[in-house]
């Protein structure tokens, strides 16, 4: 009996684990990008498994080995096969996070934010907030979180881990050593704006969160002003619903915004209202402009609304989908591809400005903008 009941704790947490890559591998098979079955998506687990545990069948790694990270392995075996960079099984903490993230609800942080450039890298300072540790710089690569190697975390894991109570400290490793940042109350706010010496209108989108829109009415009624720059550098990315209802303030209603290419369907994305037409629009971009913020740079630029200014931007164009699975985690995978509405891909290759700009973007796009008002007089 003793035997039996140690036999069944042993098998419980690998039954947990099984029944979420039922769940993992059911949701792809729907809903992936790449279509595949379940007995595809079955053999791929298996191959990565047998990594680490050779000759195992899938059922034996479940019920011998409830202790290994099996659904993280197998979800990186979907990965392959699906040739989806971007997969990946989110922890409980690390899904409610991002979704938190989605709804404009900031959690308290060390006052910097980081990018991966993929699998296996270490994370790196991508911005320092004007409060942020005077110790870090952009670029700075940061090797070592909480204690935990960050090349080993995927990006949501690894911004978890910036989060906690306000006042507590998070312990990081760079190439300068170790040493320890204060996390205060955050700037729920993702977008910011000002008036510049010359009356240009400033106007910084951080991320596309469901507040995002109101947030840049509000901005623009406040404005008011006949020029705008709109700075998109290290967006990178959110709702794509929230960068069309954004693009909707500066484009005729029924515009284009995105096309969306879903397996063999494609789903255009259009402006519900009319906005104003007559303001003259500069957007900054960079390198680490993506996805959302891309859509919206591209939007603009195709339908004539906006220059743009800065360096060719990152090159995401795929649409990542969120779904929440009985365990409290998630899964992250790629769902569609998308064009401009000029039919222009972005994956891969990003946006390139009508006017580069590395040194100081934001000099240059108010010189820009002085030249188009002149144009109109």
């Amino acid at each position: 009996m003793k035997k039996l009941l140690f036999g069944l704790l042993l098998t419980l947490p690998a039954l947990a684990q099984e029944s979420r890559w039922h769940d993992v591998a059911g949701a792809l098979q729907k809903s992936a990008f790449t279509p595949t079955t379940v007995q595809q998506l079955d053999r791929a687990a298996l191959k990565e498994i047998n990594k680490h545990f050779p000759a195992a069948s899938l059922e034996d790694a479940w019920d011998q080995h409830p202790e290994a990270p099996l659904l993280q392995w197998s979800t990186q075996g979907a990965a392959e096969l699906l040739k989806d960079p971007y997969l990946t099984y989110l922890e409980p903490q690390a899904f409610a996070s991002v979704m938190k993230k989605f709804e404009g609800d900031a959690q308290p942080g060390p006052g910097f934010s980081i990018v991966k450039d993929g699998p296996g890298q270490p994370v790196h300072v991508l911005e320092v907030e004007a409060n942020g540790p005077a110790q870090l710089h952009a670029g700075d690569v940061i090797t070592s979180l909480n204690g935990h190697n960050t090349a080993e975390l995927s990006i949501e894991s690894a911004r978890t881990e910036l989060e906690g109570p306000a006042g507590s400290l998070l312990t990081l490793q760079t190439s300068q050593g170790q040493f320890e940042v204060e996390r205060h109350a955050p700037d729920k706010r993702t977008v910011t704006f000002q008036t510049l010496d010359n009356g240009v209108g400033y106007l910084k989108i951080r991320n596309f969160a469901a507040s995002t829109p109101v947030e840049v009415q509000q901005a623009l009624s406040q404005l008011k002003t006949q020029s705008l720059l709109i700075d998109l550098r290290n967006n990178g990315g959110g709702l794509v619903s929230s960068a069309v209802q954004v693009c909707a303030n500066f484009l005729p209603g029924g515009s284009p915004v995105v096309r969306l290419q879903r397996r063999n369907e494609m789903q255009p994305y259009t402006t519900d209202r009319t906005g104003n037409s007559t303001t003259k629009v500069v957007v900054l971009i960079n390198g680490e402009s993506a996805s959302a913020a891309e859509i919206m740079a591209s939007a603009l630029h195709d339908h004539g609304r906006a220059k743009l200014v800065g360096t060719t931007s990152f090159g995401k164009g795929c649409v990542q989908r969120y779904l929440p699975l009985a365990d409290g985690g998630g899964l992250k995978f790629t769902s569609a591809l998308y064009q401009t509405p000029a039919g222009h891909q972005i994956q891969g290759l990003g946006i390139d400005p009508d006017v580069k700009e590395t040194l100081d973007p934001l000099t240059r796009a108010q010189g820009l903008l002085s030249s188009l008002l002149s144009d109109k007089t």
